[in-house]
């Protein structure tokens, strides 16, 4: 989520000056916390619900649950339909990743992409070094 619509989705508008001051300084913290539960979510392998979340990261209970809801709201979460009685006795929701999250975390960056190229082109220098000629990236693909 960039931080516009961050701010733009976290804040009041009774006192829009004072409540976008607070989206703007609280974002870079919501999305360590983001990051942190969408990892737990990945290792633990199973859907977990708020509460658990927030036993096995240490993170407070509410927190968990403001930053569930951000996921849930970019589609990086889904509810699994799985329900866990919580200490209270009530029912909760446990939460799983979605394939939308899967297959954007597997897009590269603009800076992981530029280091692939720089790769590449070192490769190349080597092996035109190595063979005393021009080297092309054609010159590497497979054969059919």
């Amino acid at each position: 989520m960039e931080l516009f619509d961050f701010v733009k989705t976290n804040t009041h508008t009774h006192d829009l000056e004072t409540s976008r001051d607070a989206a703007r300084a609280t974002e870079g913290r919501a999305r360590k916390i983001r990051s942190v539960l969408r990892k737990a979510l990945r290792k633990a392998g199973c859907p977990l619900s708020a509460e658990q979340l927030s036993d096995w990261t240490r993170i407070d209970s509410l927190t968990v649950s403001r930053r569930l809801s951000d996921l849930r709201r970019d589609h990086e979460i889904a509810d699994s339909g799985e329900r866990h009685r919580n200490r209270s006795g009530s029912p909760a929701a446990r939460w799983e990743l979605t394939g939308h999250f899967e297959a954007a975390s597997k897009v590269a960056t603009r800076t992981e992409l530029l280091a692939q190229i720089d790769d590449l082109n070192a490769r190349l220098l080597i092996a035109e070094r190595l063979i005393g000629a021009r080297v092309t990236y054609g010159d590497f693909r497979e054969a059919p």
